[in-house]
């Protein structure tokens, strides 16, 4: 349960939060010295305490992003000072500055933390994700690449008004007062994840797409570097894949495969324990948003990693049980139907030549009989359509159970809460 005002704090400084970025950049300049590091480091984490604990901006939305977004920098910063060798990041993008970064001059160094600081996502860089989602070719003209996601943009826009409908609409959300969202019939559940997933992923996408029509019109980048930010919704047949969509960190263990590698006991722990281990990280360095949108550290967010790791560790036991028991018995019985296609007396096949391949012995590589499509050129299975519908309908339970820890902190300030939009309100003709 939340309170129902939050607590009463310091206006939100605008001339702090400039000096926390300002040092949020230099902690990227390699080469500092050790009482550098420590001075920054210690700068950083008393601003991020103060800004978040006693301060707001005044709108419910704007610090529960902010919050996270400075505990994000603390942690980046902290990455940058004393876990990341600087020399091991290379800018493709620049050979000239090839070689070991903090041997360079002042300026170079400075130039090179700015290309990092502001590219998140590593594009161009030697930790570039080795899979992104796809971009524009570097022939793509400047002026459809701005009118495209400018259009995506719009697009996002009426998502997002579709989707704040939905939310105005739900008779869990839209009670004044309401606190408890997570416990709230399922049905309404589901219908306020989907809504709620809908208005947050397009507001996100609309503003890349803006940043995006920004820079590249104003010819500060180009259009090969704006890959998408996420996958297609039909690519979420299980939680680990759905995160994949936007973060290739859980690209490796996002579909389940039959490899000798992937079932191994060692592997099948370190997915056990390290993958819900970065779930949990994520969550604490979420706090800072609903400790500044209440005034005190909030545990809806970080409820709504821990589910996900747990998602994610029942999706590798049952991907275990599954390739140990149902694709084990396929292979032991597959093993016999060789035996038998090996007498020409008694099937005539081999007599015509038919090659064996895939679990099911057809022959043409297009499916095994254990579920999964067979891609020797990818070398990475894809499940069948059955099982993409079972892994849909668990993601969505997943995260119907979920999601509403996240979305309890903002009842407690009615933001759903709008007669104007309200659908029952207007049928009723209130």
């Amino acid at each position: 349960m939340y309170a129902t005002q939050r607590t009463s704090k310091q206006p939100f400084s605008v001339p702090l939060i400039l000096l926390f970025a300002a040092c949020a950049l230099l902690a990227c300049i390699p080469g500092h010295r050790n009482p550098t590091k420590v001075f920054l480091l210690v700068t950083l984490s008393a601003i991020a305490f103060y800004v978040i604990s006693q301060t707001n901006t005044g709108d419910p939305i704007i610090d529960l992003g902010l919050g996270s977004a400075i505990l994000i920098q603390v942690a980046n910063a902290l990455d940058s000072l004393y876990l990341t060798d600087p020399d091991t990041l290379v800018n493709f993008e620049q050979p000239e500055s090839g070689g070991r970064i903090t041997q360079k001059p002042l300026k170079e160094r400075i130039r090179w933390a700015f290309y990092l600081y502001t590219n998140i996502r590593g594009i161009g860089w030697a930790h570039e994700p080795a899979f992104l989602h796809p971009a524009p070719s570097r022939s793509t003209p400047i002026r459809a690449f701005v009118i495209r996601r400018l259009f995506y943009a719009l697009l996002c826009a009426a998502v997002e008004f579709i989707s704040y409908v939905l939310l105005a609409s739900n008779p869990a959300l839209n009670t004044p007062g309401k606190v408890a969202f997570s416990a709230a019939p399922f049905h309404w559940r589901v219908m306020g994840t989907l809504a709620f997933g809908g208005a947050s992923s397009s507001r996100i996408f609309c503003v890349s797409c803006v940043v995006s029509a920004v820079v590249v019109g104003l010819g500060f980048s180009t259009p090969e570097r704006w890959p998408s930010l996420f996958g297609s919704p039909f690519q979420a047949w299980s939680v680990r894949q759905f995160w994949s969509m936007a973060s290739d960190a859980e690209k490796g263990t996002s579909k389940p495969t039959s490899s000798p590698s992937s079932n191994s006991p060692l592997q099948t722990l370190s997915k056990l324990l390290l993958v819900p281990m970065a779930f949990v990280f994520s969550g604490i360095l979420h706090i800072g948003g609903e400790w500044m949108l209440l005034g005190y550290p909030g545990y809806g967010t970080l409820t709504f990693f821990c589910l996900q790791g747990l998602g994610v560790s029942i999706e590798v036991i049952a991907e275990k049980v599954w390739m140990r028991v149902y694709v084990g018995g396929a292979k032991d019985s597959q093993k016999s139907k060789v035996d038998k296609r090996a007498d020409p007396v008694r099937n005539g096949s081999a007599r015509n030549g038919k090659a064996i391949n895939g679990v099911n012995g057809n022959g043409n590589g297009k499916e095994h009989t254990n579920g999964f499509k067979d891609h020797p050129a990818q070398g990475d299975p894809a499940p069948a359509l059955w099982l993409r519908v079972i892994g849909f309908l668990w993601t969505l339970t997943v995260f119907s159970y979920s999601v509403p820890y996240m979305i309890d902190p903002l009842l407690a300030f009615d933001m759903f809460v709008d007669p104007r939009f309200d659908l029952g309100m207007l049928v009723r003709g209130r």
